[in-house]
């Protein structure tokens, strides 16, 4: 009888201790992370290069102030290597939601959207 008891409890636990829950239910303001249009170039590209590049590189590079010699950086695959791979541009650093939104806006063809 202990054991049939003891058999129960831990199969109570273990199936007490699955977790089903949806994401998008958890969180539903957050969970559509794939939306390329809170990755647009106007809406999210151009003011994070304005509030977080352009104290340096309006000086030392103030192409990225202008898409079109923007796309040339990320045409020639620089703007990728040293804003996701190496994540050393910013210096500041970038959080994990805007490196995937650049992620997402390079992923749909970099456009001036």
């Amino acid at each position: 009888m202990k054991i049939h008891t003891a058999l129960g409890v831990i199969f109570c636990l273990l199936v007490s201790a699955c977790y089903y829950d949806k994401a998008e239910e958890l969180y539903p303001s957050n969970y559509n992370q794939t939306d390329t249009s809170a990755a647009s170039y106007s809406t999210f590209v151009a003011p994070l290069i304005n509030n977080k590049c352009m104290n340096c590189h309006n000086v030392t590079a103030p192409i990225l102030g202008d898409y079109s010699k923007l796309k040339l950086i990320v045409d020639n695959g620089k703007f990728n290597d040293r804003v996701i791979v190496q994540k050393n541009m910013p210096p500041s650093g970038l959080t994990n939601t805007e490196l995937e939104k650049i992620k997402l806006w390079l992923a749909a063809g970099a456009l001036n959207n």
